[in-house]
């Protein structure tokens, strides 16, 4: 219940909202099928092996292709335009997530200033190991990776935030600690089929 509380402290700010649902922990899912497989390899950081990715999923304004065999939930109820899970695993799911908001005229700068002290302050011994400018699909991004306590569950996350036509699409990954090296590979994969339509 801890991370309701925090989500619902968070939801307060459009930023918050986008941030809001990049440590999400659920405890329920049911497993659907997708396509193809396909070698991945994450330049920055030499992971590579087989992954298997399902369909595109096409949102309001982008796609990106999901885990394989993971459930996709569009229904808007867990507080993101989608939400990819994984099955359970010791009370939580694996899953990426893509937030949609306007940037109400912010600069990306000032987006993650602001992404910086919201995480920062809103989750316990949230410690930074990627803080850096990049692109995404051409357009001006950011992508951040921690580690972080929410609630009873240590954390391990990648995020992208995408500023587009005034638009913020916050792209986020995220799995137990101590499970991260199972998901990195896909995660990195899946973030990378990221795109603007």
């Amino acid at each position: 219940m801890h991370a309701v509380a925090t989500i619902a402290r968070m939801r307060n700010t459009t930023l918050g909202r986008s941030l809001a649902v990049c440590f999400m922990v659920v405890t329920l899912a049911s497993a659907c099928s997708k396509k193809p497989t396909g070698e991945a390899a994450h330049p920055d950081n030499g992971i590579s092996g087989e992954v298997a990715l399902g369909a595109s999923f096409e949102g309001d304004g982008f796609a990106i292709a999901p885990p394989e065999g993971w459930t996709v939930d569009d229904s808007g109820s867990l507080g993101a335009d989608v939400v990819f899970l994984d099955e359970a695993a010791d009370g939580f799911q694996a899953n990426i997530n893509v937030r949609v908001d306007s940037a109400g005229g912010l600069s990306l700068d000032d987006i993650i200033s602001q992404s910086r002290t919201a995480l920062g302050t809103s989750f316990t011994d949230y410690t930074t190991i990627t803080d850096e400018s990049t692109t995404v699909d051409g357009a001006a991004a950011h992508r951040f990776e921690a580690t972080l306590t929410q609630g009873d569950f240590e954390l391990h996350n990648l995020q992208s935030i995408v500023l587009s036509d005034d638009v913020i699409y916050t792209v986020t990954a995220t799995s137990r600690d101590e499970s991260w090296s199972e998901h990195e590979a896909t995660f990195r994969a899946s973030l990378a089929t990221f795109t603007l339509t």
